[in-house]
C-alpha cells in the first residue's frame, strides 16, 4: 500500500498518511452510523466513534489496524443494516468481500470469532427472541463445530494449537506463563480460565 501511494504522494509520508486516513475513516463513520440507531446521544455516539485514545493512535498511523478497524466496522454496518429489514445491494455485497478479504489477509484468526458473532447478532434481531438465548446457542453451536472440525476435514483445535506452540518457541525477556494447548475440548476448558485471566487482566 505504502508503495502504491508513493507513485502519487513522492514517497511523502505525510501526503501518505492523509490518503491513508482518508480511505479508512469509512471504518469511524460507519460505527458511529451505527452508534446513531443505538444511543440517543449524538455526542457519546461521536465520542466513541472517533475519540477513544486507542482507535485515534492505531487507525491514524500507517499501521494496518486501520485497515482492519475499518473492514470490521463495514461488515458490522452491513449486517445492521441486514437486520433493520434493509436489503444489501451489489455495493454492499462487494463492501462486505473486499472487507472480509482485507481481514484474510491482515488478521485471520478474527475470522472465527467474527462469523458467530455476526450469527447471532443477525439471528437475535430477526427473530425477536432473547437476545442471551440466541447468543448462547450459537456459542454452543460454535463450540461443537469447532471440536467436530476434524471430522469434517479442517482440524482447528490443532491450528489453534499449534499456533500457541510457535508462539510459545518464539521466547522473549519477559512472557506470561501459560500452560501449553492439547487440540482437545479438555484441555481448551481447562486453559480457559487461565485465558480468560490473561486477556482481561
Amino acid at each position: 500500500l505504502a508503495a502504491i501511494l508513493n507513485i502519487f504522494s513522492g514517497s511523502n509520508y505525510y501526503v501518505n498518511l492523509v490518503w491513508y486516513n482518508f480511505f479508512t475513516m469509512a471504518g469511524p463513520i460507519a460505527l458511529y452510523r451505527i452508534l446513531q440507531t443505538e444511543i440517543s446521544s449524538r455526542l457519546l455516539s461521536y465520542l466513541l466513534a472517533f475519540t477513544i485514545p486507542t482507535s485515534l493512535f492505531w487507525c491514524s498511523g500507517f499501521h494496518k489496524e486501520g485497515i482492519l478497524f475499518t473492514a470490521l466496522a463495514l461488515i458490522i454496518y452491513m449486517v445492521h443494516r441486514l437486520a433493520g429489514g434493509k436489503s444489501l445491494r451489489f455495493m454492499h455485497l462487494l463492501v462486505v468481500g473486499i472487507s472480509f478479504l482485507a481481514i484474510l489477509l491482515l488478521r485471520n484468526n478474527l475470522i472465527l470469532p467474527l462469523l458467530p458473532a455476526l450469527a447471532g447478532y443477525l439471528i437475535a434481531a430477526r427473530s425477536g427472541k432473547s437476545p442471551v438465548f440466541i447468543y448462547a446457542s450459537v456459542v454452543a453451536a460454535g463450540f461443537i463445530m469447532f471440536f467436530l472440525s476434524p471430522y469434517l476435514g479442517m482440524d482447528l483445535p490443532a491450528a489453534v494449537s499449534n499456533r500457541q506452540h510457535e508462539f510459545i518457541a518464539l521466547g522473549g525477556r519477559t512472557a506470561v506463563p501459560v500452560t501449553p494447548l492439547e487440540p482437545t475440548a479438555g484441555s481448551f476448558l481447562r486453559n480457559l480460565p487461565s485465558a480468560l485471566y490473561i486477556g482481561f487482566f
